[in-house]
């Protein structure tokens, strides 16, 4: 285009004079068009790039407010590297900040207390402040032995117990679709000894700990708490060398006696599951030692810790007959035991509920057994003396 203009120039010198002035008004408005162009041209090119800009800042926008969105949910599953000379993580400032609920953070987070099936079991750990060592209860959640998780998503317990000097630690364990029962029983019993073996370091009384669950996590408090001591005195395992045994269980709508799925509906298929049976197997199909094995009120003796049972009557996934039968039989062998029926309350107690009765019933029942006279020495399920240092 330039060099044609150049051109236009040269000829119009050969013309006359009014061809001259003609080519002079046409050159004019020529480049009053060309630079009419120019500045439209010039407009458009700015304006489609503060369009492009703006829809640069949109995108980056919708991007950050996604991530943000989604990051409760990465956090809640993400694994940390574990330290292998400590097995901890020690909470930060900065892992206090994040917004996982409840307020309370975990003193020690993703403690790894032993591998089984190629995975990592972990632990979190809330040591309440004292200047002497705590009592603990163990918390083992829920979800049909195989969902939910270590992460405490209701203020129940950490907000009734760390007020009261007793710590809290919150274990995950295997689920059944990675491995059936006993595994879960032995990943719970095993966290019981670690506990203890940690004891000294995290400020926490050896002779003080207690174990707790709801649902699945009942059922496994009250496997861990009714069976016999694990300890293996011969183990080249220093863990597996702690006591088992404990000072309290507390259930709440814990499965007691799997042998009921034989007379009374259990609709929820996690009662098979667990045994490795399909959803809906007639129960006559499965083999008696298996259910026998499986349920807590088949370890019950005269030696069994201080239990509190806490059941809705209405409770359609695990039937009231469950805790009725194993207080029982506690009562029968001269164990201390407390069941409270929760008139017309579902699976879930309405322990979502701060200040609740089942709440401070709970906090009761573990204040008295936590706190009471510590035992000099160990029977078969007596509560430990302190390990040697």
């Amino acid at each position: 285009m330039g060099s044609t203009c150049y051109h236009a120039i040269s000829d119009s010198d050969c013309l006359g004079e009014a061809a001259s002035s003609r080519v002079a008004g046409v050159r004019k408005v020529g480049q009053m068009k060309r630079t009419s162009s120019v500045f439209a041209l010039s407009a458009a090119f700015f304006a489609m790039l503060a369009v492009c800009a703006l829809c640069l800042n949109v995108a980056s926008t919708i991007a950050a407010t996604s991530q943000v969105a989604a990051e409760p949910e990465a956090r809640a599953s993400e694994r940390a590297p574990v330290p292998s000379t400590a097995g901890e993580r020690r909470e930060g400032p900065a892992d206090q900040a994040r917004a996982q609920p409840p307020a309370a953070r975990p003193t020690y987070a993703d403690v790894v207390y032993g591998h089984a099936s190629g995975q990592d079991l972990l632990l979190d750990v809330y040591v309440a402040e004292s200047s002497e060592p705590t009592p603990v209860m163990v918390f083992i959640h829920g979800g049909g032995w195989r969902a939910g998780g270590k992460q405490m998503r209701s203020s129940f317990p950490l907000e009734d117990l760390l007020p009261e000097g007793i710590s809290v630690v919150s274990v995950e364990y295997r689920f059944s679709d990675v491995a059936i029962h006993p595994a879960q029983v032995e990943d719970c019993t095993r966290a019981v000894q670690f506990v203890r073996y940690k004891a000294r370091e995290w400020n926490i009384d050896p002779a003080r700990i207690g174990v707790m669950g709801g649902s699945a996590g009942a059922h496994l408090a009250l496997m861990v708490g009714l069976r016999d001591d694990a300890a293996n005195p011969d183990s080249d395992d220093p863990v597996e060398r702690e006591s088992s045994r404990v000072s309290c269980i507390v259930s709440l709508a814990g499965p007691a006696d799997f042998n009921l799925i034989r007379t009374i509906e259990h609709k929820h298929p996690a009662y098979r599951t667990l045994l490795g049976f399909e959803p809906g197997t007639p129960a006559e199909e499965i083999p008696q030692e298996l259910l026998d094995d499986v349920s807590p009120i088949t370890y019950a003796s005269a030696d069994d810790p201080p239990t509190l049972l806490l059941h809705g009557t209405a409770d359609v996934t695990v039937p009231m007959e469950h805790p009725v039968r194993l207080d029982a039989r506690l009562r029968e062998l001269g164990v201390d035991s407390t069941l409270i029926k929760l008139e017309g309350a579902g699976h879930g107690l309405g322990l979502g509920k701060s200040g609740s009765p089942v709440r401070s019933q709970s906090v009761e029942f573990m204040k008295k057994h936590l706190f009471g006279e510590r035992k000099a020495g160990i029977t078969t399920k007596e509560t430990p003396a302190p390990r040697a240092q």
